[in-house]
């Protein structure tokens, strides 16, 4: 991204944090640490290495430094935001310093607020990276819809003269959808919503019927009551209704789930 200014990068930065290094078991003293999941197709869980100490014990660590750096970046007359996070930063920019707080609780809500702070007005750009999933993101200006150009994979342009006080509102469309695990199986699938990757929780009761379509997917998914980031397939019988599916960054140590499915075939009892 540094090298070329291109937003798509930012996707598969995005992709890392929550399904990568932020789905990892916390490390425990003396260099214990989560290894590679089991991922069969069948029941998978998360579990600590037998060993100690191994590569994974300093590089955890590294991942985690690293990704201070990765959610604002800057050029001569630009801001941008690439990762929607609780953060805040200061940019010191063309007439002066620049100070944005973000709020938010993405992924699990598809919304983001910007609050901008600085001793007097300022010209600039603010880029914010639109994902290249999604469709429909917006934003606001002090409740004032912008007339940003907006396209998947790029990065929606605000310039204007900013004030002290002035806040970006952004809302991103949150949809389920089917994700190939790779170009050679395209119909084993992961269940995605937004950046994150959904597993379904004791899986080895019941094999829920995935539908063929993207839309049909995202329309039976409905969010079980209370837990807004917890959904459950709509036409699931009753039997079901505890098999629900969560974000893989939330399943703990030993705790089974399902993450790949083969929408062409049935539904079975295990």
């Amino acid at each position: 991204m540094m090298y070329t200014g291109e937003a798509r990068y930012g996707d598969w930065i995005e992709r890392l944090l929550y399904n990568g290094i932020g789905a990892a078991l916390p490390i425990k003293d003396r260099g214990t640490h989560m290894y590679y999941m089991d991922y069969h197709l069948g029941s998978c869980l998360k579990y600590y290495s037998r060993n100690a100490f191994t590569c994974c014990s300093g590089t955890y660590f590294q991942n985690v430094a690293e990704y201070s750096n990765l959610v604002y970046f800057r050029d001569a007359n630009a801001l941008c935001v690439n990762l929607y996070v609780p953060s805040e930063v200061e940019w010191k920019g063309p007439v002066g310093a620049v100070k944005v707080v973000q709020t938010t609780g993405y992924p699990e809500t598809g919304s983001s607020t910007l609050a901008l702070s600085m001793e007097r007005p300022a010209t600039f750009a603010l880029k914010l990276r639109v994902p290249g999933w999604s469709n429909g993101l917006t934003a606001k200006v002090n409740g004032q819809a912008q007339p940003a150009d907006i396209q998947p994979g790029q990065w929606a342009t605000i310039s204007r003269e900013w004030k002290p006080g002035d806040t970006v509102e952004i809302t991103i469309p949150l949809h389920f959808r089917r994700v190939p695990i790779d170009e050679q199986h395209p119909n084993r699938v992961a269940i995605v919503r937004g950046p994150v990757v959904y597993g379904q929780e004791d899986p080895h009761k019941w094999l829920s019927d995935i539908p063929p379509g993207d839309g049909e997917l995202d329309k039976l998914m409905k969010p079980v009551a209370n837990s807004p980031a917890i959904f459950q397939i709509d036409n699931e019988p009753v039997v079901q209704q505890r098999n629900a599916f969560k974000p893989f960054y939330s399943f703990v140590e030993l705790e089974r789930y399902r993450m790949y499915f083969d929408p062409l075939h049935r539904r079975v009892l295990w």
